[in-house]
């Protein structure tokens, strides 16, 4: 561990699992897809879902990135690719470019009354986005057992496996659970570059906070955060000069990738708009 870095237990504690260890892993981790696959089908869809859908089934179909724009478009696009399998009736032409009008709840209940196998399309949908669950599901368990032992590790575990929330969110085409397991990726890939600074540790930040922002847009908030967070653990512990500029240059960099990334999930739409217009 680099000087001034996080806590952590030592390496040969954390990393190795054992044959037990992965069989409990993806154990639980079945059972929560599990839970989350029952819970889509057996109940109703909320009132934005369709929205959310037919937003990531237009960008598929037409490469435009222009409803439901108040979130990003990642999870969108995972929960909206198994609908290029069905190909369902879409009329675009009744777009319109009238600003303020949120487009997407019209398109959305003109998608279930146009297609008869609306519910299945559905299904798959939010099947598809069981796997952002299991993200943040492993990066917890991982995370807490690097922390604080095996033992934090399964409670960490555990605790996602079960909590109502994330079972309650995770079943639906919606970014709240995406967004919190990228989101939650993105913080240990920042805890593992301040563990051991590292160009290479920076970039994969960088890349983690790149989809974290695709996934939702309150996730800007972990860049001002991340700059606080370095400022203060500096100023508490002190760094020469030279290591200053180091860090300062690997967190610029960090920075720049998460907005590319971020630029490139929108297919460079719209980059470098003067911020009037």
């Amino acid at each position: 561990m680099s000087e001034g870095g996080p806590p952590s237990l030592p390496e040969s504690e954390t990393q190795s699992w054992s044959k037990s260890t992965w069989l409990g892993v993806i154990a639980l981790l079945a059972i929560h897809s599990l839970l989350l696959a029952w819970l889509a089908a057996v109940h109703s869809p909320t009132y934005d879902e369709p929205g959310h859908l037919i937003a990531g089934y237009r960008n598929w179909d037409t490469g435009h990135v222009d409803l439901y724009v108040v979130n990003p478009p990642l999870v969108k696009l995972v929960a909206a690719w198994p609908l290029l399998l069905f190909r369902p009736e879409v009329h675009w032409e009744a777009m319109t470019e009238k600003p303020g009008i949120r487009q997407e709840f019209g398109f959305g209940r003109l998608f279930i009354e146009q297609n008869p196998r609306w519910y299945w399309m559905l299904l798959c949908a939010q099947l598809a986005c069981i796997p952002l669950s299991l993200v943040g599901a492993l990066v917890a368990f991982h995370w807490s057992r690097q922390l604080f032992g095996q033992n934090a590790g399964w409670i960490a575990l555990g605790l996602w496996t079960f909590d109502p929330n994330i079972l309650g969110n995770g079943s639906l085409v919606t970014p709240d659970v995406g967004a919190s397991s990228l989101g939650l990726l993105a913080a240990y890939l920042y805890w593992k570059w301040f563990e051991n600074l590292s160009w290479g540790r920076a970039a994969l930040a960088g890349l983690g906070l790149g989809l974290a922002l695709l996934s939702k847009s309150t996730m800007l908030i972990l860049a001002p955060i991340w700059i606080g967070v370095w400022l203060v653990r500096r100023l508490w512990t002190g760094i020469a000069p030279r290591d200053c500029f180091r860090d300062l240059g690997q967190l610029t960099t960090m920075l720049i990738l998460g907005g590319y990334v971020l630029n490139a999930g929108y297919g460079f739409s719209g980059t470098g708009t003067p911020l009037k217009e």
